[in-house]
């Protein structure tokens, strides 16, 4: 009896129906759940990168309020609110990437 993997043939010539569709499911099962678990990775990646960028821009925030607070002048209270803005923009930007991810 010569067994391949796609069909089981008996030496007297008479086929045993075999069918390939279980064997396709499983591939394709076992290649939706690589793909499932690929994309919460990227998911945890992408939420560790926010949450990273809002501690920063916590610390950050706290760091230039107690600056401006010492000095007075609206210089340094501009460039805390050009500072904020720009820690601000990079978080959207990240969210915008982490939604785009399929």
């Amino acid at each position: 009896m010569a067994i391949s993997s796609d069909f089981r043939v008996l030496v007297s010539g008479v086929r045993c129906q075999v069918s390939a569709l279980p064997l396709a499911a499983s591939v394709l099962s076992d290649r939706k759940r690589n793909l499932k678990s690929k994309y919460r990775i990227l998911q945890r990646r992408t939420v560790s990168i926010e949450q990273g960028t809002t501690n920063v821009e916590g610390m950050y925030s706290i760091c230039l309020i107690k600056k401006t607070e010492q000095s007075d002048s609206t210089l340094h209270h501009s460039i805390f609110l050009v500072r904020c803005s720009a820690v601000r923009f990079k978080r959207s930007f990240i969210r915008a990437l982490s939604s785009s991810v399929p």
